[in-house]
């Protein structure tokens, strides 16, 4: 015999399908499926300038996954055929020129989906860019360099934690959830 898994055994009735995610019998809202690889991929350059609403872990994860496997085949790609000018990878570079921005709006728009401004991820690239900097103009290289490597490893464990976090429940300032609907 078939199970039914259309059945809701707390509310003894069948349940539509397509009405499954929309909430529980206590009012919480059900999350939606996973967003896939694909999917993912195919959001972000739809969404290529767009910075607005939010980015559910998947998307934001599938698509970091995507641009890491493309710059291995750019990199592939360089050193197969001697793509290079003046010591630069020719494919690797326009690669990364072509999800420069859908990257960063994908990032943005995660920090939206965990309540955060985009200017988070901003920030802390500019704080990044800006220790770097200073590091090499510093007299006493050494512990510049010690420094701000330090501040660098903090400022990417404290990006990493928010990236990963679960998405805000319900609507917030920048949209209605992705994830639980």
């Amino acid at each position: 015999m078939e199970a039914n898994n259309n059945y809701n055994p707390e509310s003894n009735q069948e349940v539509n399908p397509t009405s499954m995610y929309q909430q529980q019998p206590g009012g919480e809202p059900y999350a939606l499926p996973t967003m896939g690889f694909g999917e993912a991929v195919t959001v972000c350059f739809k969404k290529y300038f767009d910075f607005t609403g939010r980015a559910r872990r998947s998307e934001y994860w599938y698509f970091v996954m995507f641009t890491a496997l493309l710059g291995f085949v750019g990199g592939f790609l360089d050193g197969l055929f001697g793509w290079k000018i003046q010591g630069t990878k020719v494919m690797s570079s326009l690669l990364n020129v072509a999800v420069f921005l859908p990257t960063i709006a994908v990032c943005v728009r995660r920090f939206h989906d965990i309540g955060k401004s985009g200017w988070w991820a901003g920030g802390a690239w500019v704080l990044v860019a800006l220790l770097a900097e200073l590091s090499g103009l510093c007299c006493q290289r050494d512990i510049a360099v010690l420094l701000s490597g330090v501040v660098v490893m903090a400022i990417s464990i404290v990006m990493l934690y928010f990236l990963c976090t679960d998405s805000q429940r319900g609507e917030n300032k920048y949209g209605p959830s992705p994830k639980y609907q």
